[in-house]
């Protein structure tokens, strides 16, 4: 052994070997865990991004079932003009005009214009009065600024249109609907209510339309929404309010 030179102790070499094994494992153990969590996180971010497809699709799909609905009670509405011979006929072809270029234009949109749906509403509302003459009576009422707020589009309009087609019967006297939109400063309220009338049978659907908008508020406005539904037989109402901010 050379002149200086101190021998290791006994076992000094299996020590440093361990210390050394023991600093190389905690190192890939570290290593590891930072792939899983990033494995984990990248799988989260592509669960998240399947679910907000997923979801974009079936709103699509409520959308596509819900457009056709509209046509045809609007439809509807204007034919039974033009067997009277009513001369305001002309006057709701222009206003179905109105809404089909409000549906196809706006409706494809995620959220469109407060103030552009109220004026959906308003022509809709019109087109049944036109229809309906004085057959039947109808409050409508509006109030408040929609200023620049905005909505999911054709959210509020199902409950309307389900009010005159289940709470209007020409042949029977006092049929009554009373529509109430308030713009408030962070969203929106509508009341609707209806004296439940029969109709025939020909025009009753499934409540699809009612279905898939309550599907709607709860995909769009999961937190932001109350809906109460209340029929005691004789009348229906809706009371819906959104907070749109």
């Amino acid at each position: 052994m050379p002149v200086g030179v101190r021998p290791l102790p006994p076992g000094s070499e299996d020590s440093g070997f361990y210390v050394l094994f023991t600093e190389v494992r905690h190192h890939f153990y570290l290593f590891f865990i930072a792939l899983f969590f990033s494995f984990l996180l990248r799988f989260r971010e592509h669960l998240a991004e399947i679910k907000e497809e997923k979801l974009k699709a079936e709103l699509a799909s409520l959308k596509s079932q819900i457009n056709p609905h509209f046509l045809f009670n609007t439809l509807n509405s204007i034919y039974s003009l033009s067997i009277r011979r009513d001369e305001r006929a002309s006057d709701a072809i222009l206003n179905l005009s109105s809404l089909m270029r409000y549906v196809i234009r706006d409706a494809g949109n995620d959220r469109i214009l407060l103030c552009n749906e109220l004026n959906y509403i308003k022509s809709f509302v019109e087109l049944q009065q036109a229809r309906l003459g004085d057959t039947a009576g109808i409050r409508f009422e509006t109030s408040g600024d929609p200023g620049k707020l905005e909505i999911a589009p054709l959210i509020l309009i199902t409950y309307i249109e389900n009010a005159f087609k289940h709470g209007i019967n020409p042949d029977i006297d006092n049929c009554k609907i009373e529509i109430e939109l308030q713009v408030i400063p962070d969203g929106i309220q509508l009341h609707v209510i209806n004296k439940k009338v029969h109709v025939a049978s020909g025009l009753q659907d499934t409540g699809i339309g009612v279905q898939n908008t309550a599907e709607r508020l709860k995909r769009i406005y999961p937190a932001r929404h109350t809906l109460t539904v209340d029929d005691d037989g004789d009348t229906y109402s809706v009371t819906l309010s959104i907070r749109l901010t």
